[in-house]
């Protein structure tokens, strides 16, 4: 074999190499989008590698503003179906993968399955779910270490919690969403649920809903559950101004939580720290330190949401200060 044909063998390889190199490493492009998409985006950005494949993403704005265009500037420019948009909205998307909550599947997600889109479904419900899903988001897109960090982070703050003293006496906890229908639980095997129990209280409400979504509840029910700590939560305002109404509202005045003054609006920024959304670990440390004053004097919130949005967005203090503690709502200290 002449010395020509030997150097043409070899350019030829390391041109085949490249190309299959760089086919392998070409970022796939997502569309994020149907129901509770908030929960999905915000496990996704964790990923700072995955920010700019997001093509298109159904609006995650649930009335307190956009957080992730503080993270990804430049985020709402991109297209923003309808969450109830059509397979065929979606479709025209065209990207190499959707990512949905794990409830769209018998619909929106079938629809694009059939057309022959490929799609990842989330759970995103409970601690548990939260590392299988960032484990195969890790796995799917060879992040596999970025993922092991965010679930270490949240295994020790739950440890954390777990372990802490517990009261002697159990206080009877009740969590509520004030709307303008009333007074509403959440189901027993919501997140809301788990995280009274992993950080030390009763949640009196449970069995009372063993539906699948926020159930009415009257005045009277809740002088029967008399609880001794009432958890209020508005996606859409300070929280802290509806549990001020409920202090008011002479329908609760024989129950113990009001007479002791022990109502406060659940802690929020963008978001409520109460629903299944990456933030729920700050949640679970708020509510301890709520539940579990005394076995909880060093826990210092406004440094664990710090550390949060540091550890998982990449926020600096200057602009955690100005742009997450400033949407600060509920009773954060």
């Amino acid at each position: 074999m002449n010395k020509k044909l030997q150097l043409g063998i070899a350019l030829f390889l390391v041109i085949a190499s490249v190309f299959m190199i760089w086919g392998e490493s070409k970022q796939q492009t997502i569309v994020l989008g149907g129901k509770a998409v908030v929960m999905v985006a915000d496990v996704v950005y964790a990923f700072p590698e995955l920010r700019n494949s997001v093509i298109a993403i159904a609006g995650t704005d649930q009335g307190l503003g956009s957080f992730l265009e503080l993270v990804s500037p430049g985020f709402l420019s991109k297209p923003q179906p309808d969450r109830n948009a059509s397979v065929e909205t979606y479709a025209g998307y065209k990207p190499d993968i959707f990512i949905f909550k794990s409830t769209m599947k018998p619909t929106l997600g079938k629809g694009l399955e059939d057309l022959g889109f490929k799609v990842l479904y989330l759970d995103l419900e409970s601690p548990e779910d939260y590392y299988k899903d960032i484990t195969a988001l890790g796995k799917l897109f060879g992040l596999e270490a970025r993922a092991n960090a965010l679930i270490q982070y949240y295994k020790r703050k739950v440890s954390f919690v777990q372990n802490l003293k517990k009261p002697d006496k159990l206080p009877k906890v009740l969590v509520v969403q004030y709307t303008a229908d009333g007074l509403m639980v959440p189901p027993d095997s919501w997140i809301q649920t788990r995280m009274i129990a992993m950080a030390g209280g009763i949640p009196i409400w449970k069995g009372s809903n063993p539906g699948s979504g926020w159930a009415k509840v009257s005045p009277e029910q809740l002088q029967a559950w008399n609880p001794d700590i009432m958890l209020v939560i508005n996606y859409r305002e300070d929280a802290k101004l509806a549990a001020q109404k409920i202090m008011k509202d002479n329908a609760y005045k024989a129950i113990n939580a009001i007479k002791t003054g022990k109502v406060f609006g659940f802690a929020q920024d963008f978001y409520s720290w109460d629903q299944p959304d990456t933030r729920w670990i700050l949640g679970l440390l708020w509510v301890a330190k709520i539940i579990n004053p005394e076995n909880t004097q060093t826990v210092q919130i406004r440094e664990e949401a710090f550390e949060f949005f540091n550890y998982f967005y990449g926020i600096d203090r200057s602009a955690f200060e100005e742009k997450i503690a400033i949407k600060f709502g509920g009773s954060i200290e």
